[in-house]
Formats: structure tokens, C-alpha cells, sequence
């Protein structure tokens, strides 16, 4: 990364990402935020997938890199008593196949979920999948534990989302991949809310990023291709990869190079933060930056009281 000019450096967001692992269903690791997260979907013919049995008027369909001649995965039209999955073909191919339902979906869009284990069944509603990560007891309200029953959709496209139950506006920018990283489809994600800089924190696994220029943020589950969270200077592929107070950042050098690395956010004494700044602990990644780092604005990504430590 070029440290002398780190703001026409810093180009854009990445894309996040996000897990459910199961050997039935397309596992999914889940957790993300940005514009198009992604996630990795485990190998096999799924059980079940994601969507609404009762689609909403307007979904637009025929958008997913996964489809085939049965059934489209965001219309949802198969038969009464079928649902559309994407199935597994080899090499990174998929297609789609109207499958049959079970006595065990039966949760609703947007609440959370235990992604299934092979020898499980989809819980959520027929249509809709379980995506994020796996359980430790039971999932809670704020779905830290598990996933969220989600719907199949078009990149963009928020119709078929709705919202959870705790009210959280369900967004289309979760990107479900193979394990080559190849996309496969989108889904929705429901973000619960935070504040940068530790002011509201996210549960545990959880990272707060910063969605724009506003300083809007949620909590994305850390998803890192299955490794541990990125830490600071570490390279980085998606929003999510980061541990929490680090955002993955894309710069460029003066040579006209780029890299991707998980870089600290820090408060930069400027503008009007939606917090009293009195209340930062002001040590790195609660407002402050390593020892020799300084905080730098960062005017075309965030507002001007947030900044990253260079």
C-alpha cells in the first residue's frame, strides 16, 4: 500500500461474505455486508433453498449464475409441495431442481435459524435457507448464534427480502460462492445495527463496518474463507474478513498497483460524530491507532469525524 497517499489510495469497500455449513443443504459462510457479500457453499445437492413459498409480486428473476431449465430460485416455481434448489454438478457447475419440502421447515423469513448439519433438514419455510454459522446451543434473538432463514434474490433487488423480527431491514448483498469462489446466487441479509469505534458493539464473531459516507454501520459476521478473522496489515478478499474495528480496504500505489488489507478506523477529531467522542477509550480500534500509525480522514468512503489509522 502506498502510505503517502492513502487517500486517492483507498478505493472502495470490498464485497463481504458468509457461511452455513451442511453437506445436504449449500452451506454457506455466512456473515457479510457491503454491497455484494459472499459466501461459501459446501459440496453436494442441497435439501432445501432459499426463498419465500408465497413469492412477492414484482421479484424479478433469472439472475442467478446458478439456474437451470426446472425452476428459477428467486420465483420459487415449482409445484405445490416442491421448492427450487440449486444442485451441484461438478467442476463448479450447478443447476437447479425442483425438491421435494419437509415437516421441518417451518421457520419464517428473517428469524434465526441453525444452519442443519448433514444429517439435518432445512428448518426455514420451503423456499428460504438457513445461512450463517453454525450453532452453539441454541440461536438467539439477535441470531449471533446460527444464521437467518433467508430468501433467494436478484443482486439489488431488496423485494424479497422483508425484515426480521427485531426489525432489521433485510438487504440483497449477501453472495453465496463455492469453494473455488464461484458465484452461485444472492441472498438477503438482516444486519442488526452498531457504532463504530466501540460506541455500540456487535456480539461476538460479529464485525461493525461502516456502510457510507454518512457513517451508517451494522454487524456482519467475520467470515475469512474459514481461516481466522484478518488482522490489521493482513490481506483481506472480503468486507467481512476483518476482525472487529478493522475494515478491508482496497489501495492503490503510485505505480498504479493495488492491495487489499484490514486497516484500523480510528476517530479523527473532525466533523460531528453520532456519539459523544468523550466516551472513546481512544486506544487502537476504540478511537486511537497502533503506536506510529496516525489517523488519516478518508472523505470519498466515510464522514469526517472517521478516519483510518496509516
Amino acid at each position: 500500500m502506498d502510505r503517502l497517499s492513502p487517500f486517492a489510495g483507498l478505493l472502495a469497500l470490498l464485497a463481504a461474505a458468509c457461511s452455513s455449513p451442511s453437506s445436504s443443504a449449500l452451506g454457506v459462510d455466512a456473515s457479510a455486508q457491503g454491497d455484494d457479500a459472499t459466501v461459501e457453499a459446501g459440496d453436494g445437492a442441497p435439501d432445501a433453498a432459499p426463498v419465500d413459498a408465497a413469492p412477492d409480486q414484482g421479484l424479478q428473476g433469472n439472475c442467478e449464475p446458478a439456474r437451470g431449465p426446472a425452476c428459477d430460485l428467486v420465483l420459487q416455481n415449482c409445484p405445490s409441495g416442491k421448492q427450487c434448489v440449486a444442485v451441484a454438478q461438478g467442476a463448479g457447475k450447478y443447476t437447479t431442481e425442483c425438491a421435494a419440502t419437509f415437516a421441518t421447515q417451518h421457520i419464517q423469513k428473517g428469524y434465526p435459524c441453525c444452519p442443519p448439519s448433514s444429517s439435518q433438514k432445512e428448518p426455514c419455510l420451503p423456499g428460504l435457507q438457513c445461512i450463517g454459522n453454525p450453532c452453539i446451543g441454541d440461536a438467539g434473538p439477535g441470531g449471533g448464534n446460527g444464521g437467518r432463514c433467508t430468501a433467494y434474490c436478484c443482486s439489488g433487488d431488496d423485494t424479497p427480502c422483508g425484515s426480521s423480527p427485531e426489525g432489521y431491514v433485510g438487504h440483497c448483498d449477501l453472495n453465496v460462492v463455492d469453494n473455488t469462489g464461484a458465484a452461485l446466487y444472492d441472498v438477503c441479509a438482516y444486519y442488526p445495527p452498531c457504532k463504530p469505534l466501540g460506541v455500540l458493539a456487535c456480539p461476538s464473531g460479529y464485525a461493525c463496518l461502516v456502510q457510507d459516507t454518512s457513517g451508517s454501520a451494522a454487524c456482519a459476521q467475520i467470515y475469512n474463507g474459514g481461516a481466522p478473522a484478518a488482522q490489521e496489515g493482513d490481506s483481506c478478499t472480503y468486507n467481512n474478513s476483518c476482525a472487529d474495528g478493522l475494515m478491508c480496504l482496497t489501495a492503490t500505489s503510485a505505480d498504479g498497483g493495488s492491495r487489499s488489507e484490514c486497516i484500523m478506523l480510528c476517530y479523527t477529531g473532525q466533523g460531528t460524530p453520532p456519539f459523544d467522542p468523550h466516551t472513546l477509550a481512544m486506544g487502537p480500534g476504540t478511537g486511537g491507532c497502533d503506536q506510529g500509525k496516525k489517523c488519516e480522514a478518508a472523505p470519498k468512503i466515510f464522514p469526517a469525524w472517521l478516519g483510518v489509522c496509516l
